[in-house]
């Protein structure tokens, strides 16, 4: 071989190799501008793939109806605050027997959250970070009574805030305390639901029965109603004898009557409650016997008070004063998550906070009613020891008597209109408190004890929390598909890392042996 046919071939083995090269680093380019691609347009189009049978982060037809009507009336919009950094929900520390079978649950939270954005241009979700901008959480403290953190979830809709919890979105087993299920789809369109539709925060208090006046000139004239329009709820007093009841009433309160209503007037009662709206009487030692009221509550609520029988308690009081009484929230749920009862006190359990009960009445619930459904929960209780005694004679008796009750009654309703198939379950409640200076000055308004909090937590229940939709949870026993976080990272690293660099060497490597043939 001449001198000048060598040279061409070397010069040949030389652009071929240049040219493998050139392919590999244009097909690495390729493959990491790809990856940037996929990063930068991940926020903006769905790319969570849910292969799992169970479906967790899918959306089922129930919340597809409710949302869509929600969109159809232009009243979804909603933003989803998760109050930590997106990359912080891939960590979670689970324990051997805990019943997740591998899955991660506050991911799934995340995930689910983020679909719902993916769906619905109404719908955002924004990461908070509460280290870094502690301040911000501030404005919703006065929804939860609580300081938030990374486990708290905000849903901010066109009319309301709703605050949820991480645990809130998993059903445990009472008995083992694993969890059984994924509740995710259920809450999260819950609280959708109940942030975007518009209700008007009216309470009604009655008068012409001795209670105190709620209102002098347009101002709150009683700690109560104080607190009630500090908390952004319009007052207003009616005397059901010649009134009608305003119609955007949702709550009314019959606070401390001394006279008994009229037959008329339960039937005004009645017709208010039948349309879905709630009730809340105070009662104290000192209120005498209301054939009229206290039938009412009794037959349609299984709700009552004995008159005259006075709680007191030698060492669960305040001040020394055994008629001070010291009260507990009621704690002994089977399922806590699915009680109203725990829902308005749930705060103070988780701080310990006492609620103080003054001049207490004996408060009892009865299976009977006119009501097939409704069911009575104990809020407050006396320490046990407490002693009831009658004020006419006789001997005391001494127990745990309930000092709050609430009766609760559910059907399903037509969310839009009468001609609708859209159904979710609402609910109604009626309140009977066996203390009326549980309102009074220095007790409601008093940052030494729970009463604002579990009486607002109480009329923002009863106000707008009143939906419940027909979504059943997800069972995590039988898990068909589930990738850890730690692994499907590996798979992102040896994707996007590991082969391209794979691939460079193997170029290299032809590079360099096709110089030397």
């Amino acid at each position: 071989m001449n001198a000048k046919t060598q040279k061409e071939s070397r010069n040949n083995r030389i652009k071929r190799g240049s040219l493998s090269v050139i392919y590999t680093v244009v097909f690495v380019v390729l493959v990491i501008a790809l990856n940037l691609v996929i990063s930068s347009v991940a926020g903006s189009i769905n790319l969570n793939i849910d292969l799992t049978a169970e479906e967790f982060i899918s959306i089922g037809e129930v919340s597809r109806n409710v949302l869509g009507g929600l969109e159809e009336s232009g009243d979804l919009e909603a933003t989803i605050y998760l109050l930590a950094d997106r990359d912080a929900y891939d960590t979670y520390s689970g324990s051997t027997g805990d019943g997740l079978n591998g899955l991660n649950p506050v991911a799934l939270v995340r995930d689910l959250c983020e679909e719902y954005a993916y769906e619905y241009s109404g719908i955002k979700v924004e990461y908070k970070n509460l280290t870094r901008d502690p301040e911000w959480a501030t404005r919703y403290n006065e929804i939860t009574n609580t300081t938030l953190n990374s486990s708290n979830i905000i849903v901010e809709g066109k009319y309301h805030a709703r605050v949820l919890t991480l645990n809130a979105f998993m059903m445990v087993d009472s008995e083992t305390g694993s969890y059984v299920g994924f509740n995710g789809e259920l809450r999260l369109t819950t609280a959708l639901l109940q942030s975007c539709v518009s209700e008007p925060q009216v309470v009604t208090f009655t008068k012409g029965h001795g209670e105190p006046a709620q209102l002098s000139e347009g101002k709150a004239a009683t700690s109560l109603a104080n607190v009630l329009m500090n908390a952004g709820f319009e007052v207003l007093e009616a005397d059901l004898a010649t009134d009608e009841i305003d119609p955007r009433t949702k709550i009314m309160i019959v606070n401390d009557p001394v006279r008994d209503f009229t037959a008329e007037e339960v039937e005004k009662l009645m017709d208010y409650t039948d349309g879905f709206n709630n009730l809340i009487v105070m009662v104290d030692d000192q209120t005498p016997e209301l054939p009229n009221l206290s039938d009412y509550l009794l037959e349609e609520w299984g709700l009552g008070y004995k008159a005259y029988h006075q709680i007191s308690h030698t060492t669960a009081n305040f001040g020394n004063d055994p008629l001070n009484l010291s009260a507990q929230c009621y704690t002994d749920f089977d399922n806590p998550e699915n009680s109203a009862a725990y829902q308005l006190t749930k705060s103070l359990i988780s701080g310990g906070i006492r609620v103080v009960m003054p001049n207490s009445v004996e408060l009892y619930s009865a299976a009977a009613g006119t009501k097939d459904d409704f069911s009575v929960e104990t809020v407050l209780t006396s320490d046990s020891g407490a002693t009831s005694t009658y004020a006419q004679g006789g001997e005391p008796q001494t127990g745990k008597y309930p000092l709050m009750l609430l009766s609760t009654f559910g059907d399903y309703v037509n969310l839009e209109d009468e001609n609708s198939t859209n159904q979710v379950m609402k609910y109604q409640y009626v309140m009977l408190v066996g203390s009326t200076d549980f309102a009074g000055l220095g007790s409601i308004d008093s940052a030494a004890f729970g009463n604002g909090t579990l009486m607002l937590s109480a009329a923002r229940t009863m106000g707008v929390e009143r939906y419940s939709l027909d979504i059943d949870y997800k069972s995590i026993n039988d898990v068909a598909l589930a990738i850890e976080t730690n692994v499907a990272t590996r798979l992102g690293i040896i994707i996007c890392a590991v082969l391209p660099t794979l691939i460079l060497i193997a170029g290299l490597v032809v590079f360099v042996r096709r110089r030397h043939l």
